[in-house]
This record gives structure tokens, sequence and C-alpha cells, in this order.
């Protein structure tokens, strides 16, 4: 019996287990009985496939199967219970100390601070207005976000002393803002009335790299200017904040919001257009070229969890494209979400960032070749063909997502894509590069910047001619069975696809 193929078996139900119990609580029970009748269906035909009914074989699979599923319930259960000891227990006003634990996200009229409470000083009694001191010294109340001021200006690693209104975030228009802070783990917000430091965070790890981050975004805002700044922005690190609500907009019609959703496919055609221009070096020196930009990449764009995923996802793209080991790749892609999802449950169904680095992922390991098929007419001239190829091969998987999620399916998307896609890598190379350089030598660096922004501008243009396309979008619900369809066709190919994986890999 393959000990690879039962391990394999059991991370796959790991993750069953998991986003099974995601669907049970969130959405409704009948998700949860398609889901599960899929994976049944497809567990039985890989099981008469693989072993033809062998009851002994049938038995070992059936309890690693169930081992799997079980211990990703469990595990979900135990992370999703709610903590008992969080400052949400106090609401009203408060006096808290706590560290900063997570980037400050810096936006127009204020920052967001989200900061792991130690100490809940005192509480005020709403009945006799006084306060009244709680517990100075006991553990961690969990996470909490602050909406501070813009100045004074707080980082990465400071601890500080708050006083402010401790609150329950809400809902607005059926989005429940509440239930997205608890997948990060935060369960209150506060409104500050004071915050000081009370010991400084360090310079070194975490907060060094937020400081190579910080000072790279500003280079992005001195070389390009609003908004092409925040589109460039989007481009190389995903950020969506400071995008025009309007060009936002024309973005969802257009169908084209994944392009500044960072993920691995990005990453993916920044690192091919890169090698293509290497092409004169070895594959070892390729490879190692490669590896040190992703890092690189990584690094300056502040090392974030979806950024991180998304270097990780993109590099397994980069080894079946240059190498073909679909098989190999799919098994650590598997591993790779079992991981994470271990560490945090919420991020299979919670998080987008994830779901989209991870099909894109898949859908370039997987349909590449098959999309390339119908592409050949198009120029292979500065990657044109490839740039294309590789992000409809991503959007295979990455479609029902974005539908899912923005409750909108454009119709104008394949000529949008078509336009626009095979600029993509260019302009994160010229912006890459220009802020690179402007560090060195700062003249050459706004001259490269300012090729960057042309094509930026000229990408602006068309997303807004197409936006403007009568009926070029329609906006409705995705249904769950729609999704349960999609994705069970797509793990049957993935399954009996793996046998031609392994032949291919033996010829």
């Amino acid at each position: 019996m393959n000990i690879g193929k039962l391990f394999l078996l059991f991370l796959v139900a790991f993750l069953v287990g998991v986003l099974g119990y995601s669907l049970f609580i969130e959405v409704e029970m009948f998700v949860f009985a398609g889901f599960s009748l899929m994976v049944l269906i497809l567990f039985v035909r890989f099981f008469i496939r693989e072993f033809g009914g062998a009851f002994r074989v049938g038995i070992v699979i059936v309890v690693m199967f169930l081992l799997g599923l079980s211990w990703g319930i469990l595990r979900s259960h135990f992370y999703f219970e709610f903590p008992e000891k969080t400052l949400s227990l106090f609401l009203g006003d408060v006096e808290v100390e706590g560290c900063i634990v997570a980037e400050p996200d810096v936006r127009s009229g204020h920052v967001k601070y989200v900061i792991d409470v130690h100490k809940v000083l005192s509480v005020q009694d709403e009945d006799v207005g006084l306060w009244n001191v709680v517990d100075k010294f006991g553990g961690s109340y969990g996470k909490v976000m602050i909406n501070g001021p813009k100045y004074p200006r707080f980082k990465y690693g400071d601890c500080l002393f708050v006083r402010g209104e401790n609150y329950l975030a809400g809902e607005f228009e059926g989005f429940s803002y509440e239930k997205y802070l608890v997948r990060f783990g935060i369960y209150s917000l506060i409104r500050p009335y004071e915050m000081k430091v009370v010991r400084q965070g360090s310079s070194g790890g975490m907060s060094l790299i937020f400081q190579v981050k910080s000072k790279f975004d500003a280079r992005i805002n001195a070389i390009f200017g609003e908004p092409s700044a925040s589109f460039m922005a989007g481009l190389l690190v995903g950020s969506r904040r400071g995008i025009p609500a309007d060009l936002m907009e024309n973005f969802n019609r257009t169908g084209l919001t994944h392009i500044i959703a960072i993920s691995g496919y990005n990453i993916t055609l920044l690192i091919l257009i890169v090698s293509k221009l290497f092409s004169f070096v070895s594959q070892k020196l390729k490879i190692i070229f490669s590896i040190i930009l992703i890092v690189l990449f990584v690094i300056f764009v502040g090392a974030g969890a979806g950024v991180v995923r998304a270097g990780i996802m993109g590099s397994f793209s980069l080894i079946v494209l240059w190498f073909g080991r679909s098989y190999l790749v799919a098994v650590a892609l598997i591993f790779t979400a079992f991981v994470m999802a271990a560490i945090n449950p919420r991020i299979l169904f919670y998080d987008v960032s994830f779901q989209l680095s991870f099909l894109a992922t898949w859908g370039v390991v997987y349909f590449n070749e098959i999309v390339g098929k119908y592409f050949q007419w198009l120029p292979g001239a500065f990657e044109i063909r490839d740039s294309v190829v590789v992000t409809l091969a991503a959007q295979v998987l990455v479609l029902p997502v974005i539908v899912w999620n923005f409750e909108r399916l454009s119709l104008i998307s394949p000529v949008a894509n078509l336009f626009i896609l095979p600029w993509i890598p260019w302009t994160m190379i010229l912006g890459f590069i220009a802020v690179l350089v402007s560090f060195v030598w700062w003249p050459l660096g706004v001259l490269i910047g300012f090729v960057g922004y042309l094509i930026l501008e000229f990408m602006v243009f068309i997303v807004e001619v197409l936006a403007g396309v009568d009926f070029g979008y329609l906006s409705f619900v995705f249904p769950w069975w729609a999704g349960v369809i999609y994705f069970y066709f797509f793990l049957d190919y993935l399954i009996f696809g793996l046998k031609e994986g392994e032949k291919t890999l033996g010829n």
C-alpha cells in the first residue's frame, strides 16, 4: 500500500474537516451537506479505481480519512471557540496597556493599530461613573483594534497605554465587520481618548522589515504621485488603500480586481518575465536569481502573511512552468495548505487572499498547458502570450471566488484581460526597479518610473472605456450549489488526472 497516498489522503481529509466546519457554522446545513456529498462521491470513486474495493485496504483508507477529518473539525472547533478572557467583556470606557502586534494601517485621516492587551488597568462603572481597578497583572486579553489619530505615530512593537471607549464591531449593509475582525483574533475596537508609549519596541526583526516597507511606500508615492501611486502599490503589494472609489468600481465591472490582490500568479508573472530577460544564463543561475528576487520582493513589500503565501505559491508555479512537475507540486501545495490551516483554520473560508493565491496556483499548475493551446495566435514577443496564458489559467479557479465575494460577473472581462494583462508584469518590474534605483540615483529612478507611469495611465484609460460598455457585467449572488458543482468537476479532474500526471513524469 502506498504510504504517500495515505498521507496525502489524511492531509486532504484534514482540509475537508476545517472547511466543512466553517461551512457548517457560517453558511447553512445545505452547503455542508452538498460539500460532504461531493467529497464522499470522489472518495468512493478513488477507492474503487485504486484498490478495486479490497476490504482490508478500504478499512485502512476509511480510518485515515476519518482521522484527518476528525482532526480538522476538532482543530477548527477549539480555534473558533470564543475565548473566555477578552476585552469585549468590558464594554464602555477602559484603561488598558498592550503592544502593537501588526503593521500600523495608515489611512487618509487616521491610523489603525492592532494591539495585544496584556493589562486591563481599570474600567468605568456606568452606574456610578467611577473607575474600578480590574487586573493589573493578569495575562492576555486578546487583540483589539484602535482607530487612532495620524499623529503622534506609533510603530510596530511599541507598548501603549490607551484610554478610550471599548465597543463591538457591527454590521453594515449585510456585511458583518465583527466576523471579519474575528478571523484576525480581534474581538472589539477602542475609540481612543488618550494614547501614549510606555515602552519602545525593538528595532530589529519585523520592525525593521516594516521600516523598509514604509520607505518603499514613500518612494512609490514620491515617484508616481496619486492616484497612480495607489495603483502601483496595488500591483506590487496588493494594497487597495488610496485607490479612488470610481477606479475600484471600474476594476470590479471589468473583472480586473484580481490584478490588485497580491497572489501567487502575480509573482509568477514577475519572475517569468525576469527569467526570460536572463534567458542567456544557465537554468541553475536562473533559479538562484529568481529565489533571491522573490525573497527581496517579499521583504520590500512588508513580508505580510498574504505576500509570503504568494511567494510560496508563486515558487510552486515556477517549478511547474520550468520542470513540468505538476504532480509533485500538487502534493507540496496540499501540504502547504495543511500547515497554514493547522496554524490558523480561518484562512480556508475567511481569507480571500489565501483562496486567491491557492486557487490561482492550482490553475497555473493544471490549466496552463490547456489554456496555452488556444492562444498560440498571440505574439510571443515581450512575453505577451505567456502573460495572458498564465493569468487566464489562474482565473479558471479564481473566477468563482471573485463572483462569490463581489457578487458580480463581468461579461467584458475576457476583452479587458486581453488588453490589460500583457502590461501587468512589465509595470510591476518597472515599478519595482524604479523604487530600488531611486535609492541609488534619484533622477534615474524617476525616469524609469515615468515609463511605468505612462503604462499605468494607459491601463486606467482602457479600464474606464470598457467599464462604460452597456451590459458589461451582471450583478447576482453566486449560489452555493453552483460552487459545489464547479469545484466537483475540478477535483474530479485533479484526482483522476494524477495517474496521467505520473505517467507524463515517467516519459
